[in-house]
């Protein structure tokens, strides 16, 4: 969203239309190893290194100040690969992560081997030192998104 336009489109035709020091926010979740992958049977590394450049063109596309979420599976937060993917783009990771507790959306492929999955984490970073939230937020956000009003298969509250 810049200037009050949506901007639908491939990452790397987009970004570079937009305007130098004209975002204000972003708000992503990347592809991580998981529908990316089989549905290009792309090597799962791939899409870490699409988002590492996404992340990269975008930063001048960001004001001073700019604030970022980023959602992502917990076992990249667990294995440092979120961290590393945010720092080593020049970005400034928060030591804090927004918890979407999904209520009603438990999963687990191995539903005896693994913790059914209730939420989904978002990592908070910025572009340099980040500006002040406008409110105060809380770290646990509940929320839903009903079928009739879903407009992506990923689409966040």
């Amino acid at each position: 969203f810049s200037h009050g336009i949506l901007h639908q489109g491939e990452a790397d035709r987009v970004i570079p239309g937009l305007p130098d020091d004209s975002l204000d926010c972003l708000i992503t979740d990347p592809p991580w190893e998981v529908e990316f992958d089989k549905e290009f049977g792309s090597d799962p590394r791939d899409g870490l290194q699409l988002t590492r450049d996404a992340l990269i063109a975008l930063k001048p596309k960001l004001k001073s100040g700019a604030l970022c979420w980023m959602f992502c599976a917990t076992k990249h937060l667990i294995k440092g690969t979120i961290w590393k993917l945010i720092t080593d783009a020049g970005y400034l990771p928060y030591e804090d992560i927004l918890i979407w507790y999904k209520k009603h959306t438990a999963h687990s492929s191995k539903p005896y081997r693994e913790l059914k999955k209730d939420y989904e984490p978002c990592v908070f970073f910025s572009k340099d030192i980040g500006r002040d939230l406008t409110a105060p937020l809380f770290a646990v956000h509940e929320g839903t998104v009903s079928r009739a009003d879903k407009l992506h298969k990923a689409q966040k509250p």
